[in-house]
Order: structure tokens, then sequence, then C-alpha cells
């Protein structure tokens, strides 16, 4: 602090000895500068009816308060005048308002002798949203004010996490956001029954190297990546607090009646921990969406924590996910993987027309323990790291938990898919198949690989129409994939035979459980080049059904069994000598040439049979439509071929 300073002027009065001029002259005052003291300087939730304080200065008569919205002091809010350094206001500020707070002090004669070294910048507490009956819209700008007076579209909000409190919720109103790049340093927190809508998907692009997390929250937890705390845009109810992770009560969903569109979220670099976070909230719908470089995950839509092995008590409802891109969000943590898109304890929910790069971790995996009802995943495609040290590389789909009605079709990756029960959920049979898995075309890009195309430890389900290239294994069923199987029409090939644990099969069956593996068909599947066709082996071993399968070119076995009953009938193998395991019930199989084309696209043309072919009318009824006198052996069913 500086007191108040005087410069006396001296004045050497030249002159006859006899007279000296003693007179003086009124002193010039140059203003005292003092610090201000609280609120601090840019802080923010700060209450409505605050007090200031700064440093004394000893000779003020008395100091004056000002407020106003804007630096220079030309729009004043509020203005108090006190004898002490200190003052609590009477009057309330306004609610959620960036103001500008200065104090000015004066003499006895009313004139101004100094001011505060500079003006401190608060914000204000944020009210409840006030209803707005004639506003619909409101309108976020790059080049707008955060005002609470703003949000029409002649003068927008300029934060998106600012402009999100004063929009009040279940009005169907929305937040529009013009093109432009947003630094958001706040998370977004979107009531329900407000849209979030992005002018253009490629041109809005909010940004954040991470944003504001309350004190409470402990971001060095092991738990942390399962809090929606450090995730930029947040659609959560309710708001609970941290133990709700902990094992605490679950709570009902409140229906948000939304959606988040036509945007663009950078985590700049894996600063940001997630960029879009949904939770305990029915009726939402993503679209148009592009999520990249976030540190842990990209979006996240579960119900929240509950009990391991038990069926959630709430489902979320009404979720749609489609036409997404993600890039790079996920994270390889020590003993596990995040996802580029996780969900969790959903029913009915469509995920559809997704895309997922990323070079670290997985694309689409389960949250919160699984969990899935009646849901289906389509035209999704991947591309992930293909040596992940943990699991050898990343899962494009990992889903736990699937009961009854779910379905995953018409996905392309380079990388495998994982579908796992716990033991005794959903284990007994439905209506419907725990899961149907069909058009999944699986290609290992450098054609070496570990690891399963389809790794199967669900009961009920079937798999048809896929196209396994170049996969260690094409699928891998065990754990809980005991019973009601049924595999059909698939092509499980490779360029080269893969060698690895489970001998480099195109089917993998292992149990080591107590409960029985049986009713397990495979039929109309074409193996071309592996090690094993197909290998059984393990406990508790009941029948298998393997009908109408064409065989090219097994290295070891055509199908190799210890233990259970095999029953192989009606297959062909396109060469001269079967090679089949001693305990394996065989009859009507065929060898010779298979006369199919071995040209052109291999899930299109290559294993089509050509006219003549003794494939044609050779197989097994499967009760399933055929042409002709009995079904084809192989992937295609076909009555005229060229």
């Amino acid at each position: 602090m500086k007191m108040l300073t005087y410069i006396l002027s001296l004045f050497l009065m030249i002159g006859c000895k006899e007279q000296l001029d003693t007179t003086e002259k009124e002193p010039e005052i140059i203003y005292s500068t003092f610090d201000l003291v609280s609120p601090a300087h840019q802080v923010i939730d700060v209450e409505v009816l605050p007090s200031f304080e700064w440093d004394t200065v000893g000779n003020a008569s008395y100091y004056q308060l000002q407020i106003a919205y804007d630096s220079l002091f030309n729009d004043i809010v509020l203005e108090r005048e006190t004898t002490e350094h200190q003052i609590t206001l009477e009057e309330e500020l306004p609610f959620g308002a960036y103001l500008f707070w200065r104090v000015l002090i004066f003499d006895e004669n009313d004139t101004q002798v100094g001011i505060s070294l500079s003006n401190y910048q608060l914000r204000t507490i944020f009210g409840e949203a006030s209803p707005s009956p004639s506003q619909i819209i409101y309108y976020v700008s790059p080049n707008g004010i955060d005002h609470p007076l703003s949000g029409t579209i002649d003068q927008p909000f300029k934060s998106i996490s600012y402009a999100a409190h004063f929009i009040p919720e279940n009005e169907n109103d929305t937040l529009y956001i013009f093109n432009g790049e947003y630094q958001e340093v706040e998370p977004i927190m979107i009531k329900p029954g407000i849209h979030l809508k992005g002018e253009n998907k490629e041109n809005v692009i909010i940004r954040s190297s991470g944003v504001s997390v309350p004190d409470n929250i402990n971001t060095l937890s092991k738990d942390y990546s399962n809090w929606y705390e450090g995730s930029l845009i947040q659609l959560i109810s309710p708001d609970r607090e941290v133990k709700r992770y902990l094992g605490s009560k679950a709570l009902a969903p409140v229906d948000g009646n939304q959606s988040v569109s036509h945007l663009t979220i950078d985590g700049e670099n894996k600063q940001l921990k997630a960029g879009l976070w949904v939770e305990n909230r029915n009726n939402i719908h993503l679209h148009d969406l592009t999520i990249k470089n976030c540190e842990m995950r990209g979006a996240i839509i579960a119900a929240g924590n509950k009990e391991w092995y038990k069926e959630p008590e709430y489902y979320l409802e009404g979720i749609r996910v489609n036409d997404c891109s993600f890039i790079n969000s996920s994270k390889d943590f020590d003993n596990g993987s995040s996802g580029n898109l996780n969900l969790g304890q959903l029913k009915g929910a469509e995920i559809y027309n997704i895309q997922i790069d990323d070079d670290e971790g997985y694309g689409i995996k389960f949250m919160f323990d699984g969990y899935f009802r009646d849901c289906e995943f389509y035209n999704i495609t991947t591309n992930l790291s293909e040596e992940d040290e943990l699991w050898g590389e990343d899962i494009a789909i990992e889903l736990w938990n699937l009961g009854p009605g779910n379905k995953v079709h018409d996905v392309v990756s380079n990388t495998w898919l994982s579908l796992v029960n716990h033991p005794r959920i959903f284990n007994a049979k439905a209506s419907s198949l725990n899961i149907e898995v069909y058009n999944i075309h699986i290609s290992d890009q450098n054609k070496v690989s570990s690891k399963e195309g389809l790794e199967i430890g669900t009961p009920h389900v079937l798999i048809r129409d896929c196209l396994i290239e170049n996969k260690g294994m094409g699928i891998a069923l065990w754990n809980m994939g005991r019973e009601n199987i049924h595999i059909r029409n698939n092509i499980f090939r490779n360029d080269r035979y893969q060698y690895n644990w489970a001998g480099g099969s195109g089917i993998y069956i292992d149990n080591s459980q107590d409960w029985t593996f049986d009713d397990i068909h495979i039929y109309n599947n074409v193996f071309d080049k592996n090690v094993y066709g197909i290998l059984i082996k393990g406990q508790n071993l009941g029948e298998f059904n393997i009908h109408n399968n064409l065989f090219i070119e097994s290295k070891t076995f055509d199908v190799y069994s210890v233990g259970g009953q095999v029953m192989f009938t009606h297959n062909f193998l396109d060469g001269s000598e079967w090679k089949l395991s001693d305990q394996i019930t065989e009859s009507q199989n065929l060898f010779g040439d298979a006369l199919i084309w071995k040209t052109g696209d291999m899930s299109n043309q290559y294993y089509v049979p050509k006219v003549g072919s003794p494939l044609i009318d050779a197989g097994k009824n499967m009760d399933l439509p055929f042409e002709g006198s009995a079904p084809d052996i192989g992937y295609f069913e076909t009555s005229t071929t060229n």
C-alpha cells in the first residue's frame, strides 16, 4: 500500500537580503494506489450477496465500491460507499454474471484521491434458469458475450458451458452452436429436455485440455475412469455423490428426451478425460458427432455402477447412437483397456453407422459390467492396433452379459469381437437368442495373429454369414458358451497357417467348467487353410453336430475332438484323405475336387460351386430353405451356377 503522497515545491526566492518571500503553494496530489483482497481475481461461484475487502488507506475519508459488467466501468451494476475497508452487499448481484469490481477513495471534500491498483473479475453462482415459453433456441458463437441476457441470435453466448446454465430444462429447447472453435475449461452440463446441436459437424470444434473437477474428487483414484467428473459434455441424472460407485442403491433413470449432434470434440492430445458422458438418463439420441484425442474414453452411456454378477435393477431405454466417428479416445490401463464408445445397462438401444480408429485401446466396450437386452449394433467399422501388450491385439467390440434379443451385424474390423456372459447370467432359453451375429468381416492386416476373430462366451447364439480371415482362430467358444449354439454359413480362411496355443483352428471349443457343453451345431461353413479345421477339447463335452461343411487344406486335422459325441455327416473335403480323430461318429462324408471357382472375392465368388459340383444337393436338411433335392454343402446355396 502506498500512502497519500504530497509533493512539496520549494521555491528559492532570489532577492535583496532584507526581504524573504515565504509564500507556500497548494500541494500537487498524486492518487494513492492499493490492492484488492477478496473475492480474488477471476474467482467463480461467488454468492450473489458477497463480501468485498481491500487494503486500508490511512488518509481516506471514505471508499466507493463499484461493480460493472465491463472492465471500463461504463455499464455499472452497483455502487456502494463505506468508511470501512470492507463491505457486505444487501442487494443481490445478478446470477451467473461476469462482473468487474474496483474501489475508489475520497477525501473529506468528496474529491477522488485514490483508486485500486487493478480491477478484479468474478463470476456469481448460477441460479435456476427461468422459464422461457417464448424462446426455443439459444445461440452460442465464438464472437458472443457471456452475459445473463445473452442467448439471442443477435447477442449469442460465447462459451457453451456458460450458456447451458441459462436454459430451462424440459421445455424442448435447443442450444445451437454456430460454426467456429470453442475452448472450454468447464464441463458442459446439459439438463434434461435440452438439445445440443452444432451448425455443422466439421466446423463446430469444441476443444478442451481438461475441465474443472469438484474438490472432493480424487483424480488419482483407480476408480476415477468410471466417474463422470472430468468429462466435457455431461448428461447426468440424478447427480449423485461419488459413493454411488461403491455399491449405493440404484436410482431410477430420468427421461432426457434430447439429442446431441453435429459437432466435434477434440481432447487436445489426450488432455481431456472423456468427451461425452450420459449416465442414468433415458431417451438420448447422439448422432453426427466426431470425438477424438480424449485420454480415457470418447463417449459413455450407462445407468451407473451396480453389483457384479447381478442383473441391474434399471436399464436405460430409448438410446440411439448413429453416424459418429471416434478417433484415439481410449486408454490401456494396467489390467485392461477402455473403449472409444462405452456402453452398459441398455435395453432396446440402436448403435449404428459408427467409425472407430485408434492405435491404443478398444472400439466399443461394455461399461459397469455391461448388460444388454434387445440391443442392435450394426454398420460398424473399426481399425485398431494388432499389437496390444496385454491381449495381443485390441478388441473391436466387447460386450458382457448379453440377454435375449441382441444383434451384432454388418461389422468390418481388423481385430476381434468378444461376447461374454458371467456364469448363470442369461443362461436359460428365452423366446429369442441372447445374440445373433451376422455379416461380420474380420481381416487381420499383417496376416499373422494369435487372437480369435470371434470370442463367444454366452449360450443361445447364432453366428452366420461371417468372413474371418487370417486370425489365429476363427471362433473361440468357451466358458458360458455352453449350449444352443448355431454356427452356420461362415468362411474361416487364411493365406497361411496360423500356429498358436489354440492350434490355429477355424473353430476352437474348450470347456473348463462344471456345466456341460451341449446342443452345439456347426454347419454349412468353409474351413480353408487352418491347422485344425475344428478343435474340440476340455471336460463335460456333450453332443456336437457338424454337417454340410467344406474343408480345404487342413494341416493337421480337419476335425479333432477329445471327449464328447461328435456327429459328423454330409461334409466335403476338397482333397483326397480325411483327417479325423478317433472319437468321431462320421457318415456320408465326401472328398475329391469340390469344383468351386477359387477366383474373385472370397465372400462373393471364390467358394461358389461350378456347374456339376459335388457340393450341390449333397447336404443334410438343417430346417432352412434350400433349392433342389437337398441343401448344398458349403457356404452357398445355389441352383444355377456358371
